[in-house]
């Protein structure tokens, strides 16, 4: 298992998935950048599933959203999954304002996740 950390987020690849870990209160603008780019490169990588745990973040704007759809669509293009998990109030009220509760998988705590990803 390989550990990677820096200030936005870490990344611990497990062995049906890899775990991003937000870090930051708010997913939004220029914070995006990395978290996109890492995401393409754990893809690019060969991994397919992704688990994303925002239990620490309690503002997604537009960019925040955009990345988590593009995580959506590499996973699916890998035929993987994506499931984000630790959605907070603020967070799941942006996803329902954008449309997107049918479109992104989200799961209740980490363990739900990892146990969607095995099925």
């Amino acid at each position: 298992m390989q550990k990677q950390m820096n200030e936005i987020y870490s990344v611990n690849k497990k062995e049906n998935y890899t775990l991003f870990e937000v870090l930051v209160p708010d997913l939004t603008g220029s914070l995006t950048v990395s978290l996109k780019s890492e995401l393409l490169m754990t893809v690019g990588n060969g991994e397919k599933n992704i688990i994303i745990d925002l239990n620490q973040v309690n503002e997604c704007d537009s960019d925040g959203i955009r990345a988590l759809l593009i995580a959506d669509r590499l996973c699916k293009n890998s035929k993987g999954r994506l499931i984000i998990t630790g959605v907070q109030p603020t967070v799941d009220k942006q996803i329902i304002n954008s449309q997107l509760e049918d479109t992104l998988t989200l799961a209740r705590s980490r363990k739900q996740a990892e146990i969607m990803i095995q099925n």
